[in-house]
């Protein structure tokens, strides 16, 4: 199994990917001479163990450039799984969890990027899970399209699609509507209300429920 050979990268490992190829011999997905320089040989590590006890595997520290033996490689204040080489908006450790890569911000190269990707296929992105508290790998329970971890009686999907939290009870799905409004039209918000009711109505019905607002005058 070959890899791309690796140097200096942001995060001080000297690895990030560069055109020439070395080998892995073991087949562990991690380049040889990066187990044997930071974790003394090939066999150390099959890269599932966790070096520095950060929550990261070892496999992950070397995708996400980050060493095996130091919680906080670059010194930098944020330990090395709270941080997001990629700039997707995931850090490492919710990229190990999802099983996509930390230092690719789509993965799997369809044009979607791993945070507004949906890996649990429960119609709700990656992303607006994890900013609500959900977990994005699993697609039951509370985490799924159905559940309402809130209890307001808005399931997520409904939630997701009405722009509401699905943690906070008092948070709802709203769609606006204001014959005046200039902006996107799409019933976000007053400045991008609907500016008929028709639409709103149909959108809170396809969402599965939710309040529709309408402006006076």
């Amino acid at each position: 199994v070959y890899y791309r050979d690796y140097a200096s990268n942001e995060h001080g490992t000297g690895y990030s990917p560069q055109a020439s190829l070395i080998a892995d011999a073991d087949g562990d997905g991690m380049l040889d001479d990066w187990e044997i320089e930071f974790l003394g040989s090939t066999a150390a590590s099959n890269g599932l163990q966790d070096g520095d006890g950060d929550g990261l595997i070892d496999l992950y520290e070397f995708q996400a450039g980050t060493l095996p033996t130091v919680v906080d490689s670059d010194t930098d204040g944020t330990d090395d799984p709270d941080e997001d080489p990629d700039a997707d908006g995931l850090t490492s450790i919710q990229e190990q969890a999802l099983g996509t890569h930390p230092s690719v911000a789509d993965t799997d190269g369809d044009e979607t990027s791993d945070y507004d990707e949906d890996s649990d296929a429960d119609s709700l992105p990656n992303g607006w899970e994890l900013a609500h508290g959900l977990d994005a790998a699993s697609s039951v329970g509370a985490d799924g399209s159905a559940g309402d971890p809130d209890a307001d009686g808005y399931t997520n999907l409904n939630e997701y699609l009405g722009r509401s939290d699905p943690q906070q009870a008092g948070s709802v799905p709203v769609w606006y509507v204001k014959h005046d409004a200039s902006g996107t039209g799409d019933g976000s918000s007053w400045s991008n209300a609907y500016t008929t009711l028709q639409p709103a109505i149909e959108a809170a019905g396809a969402a599965g429920g939710g309040d529709v607002w309408v402006a006076a005058g």
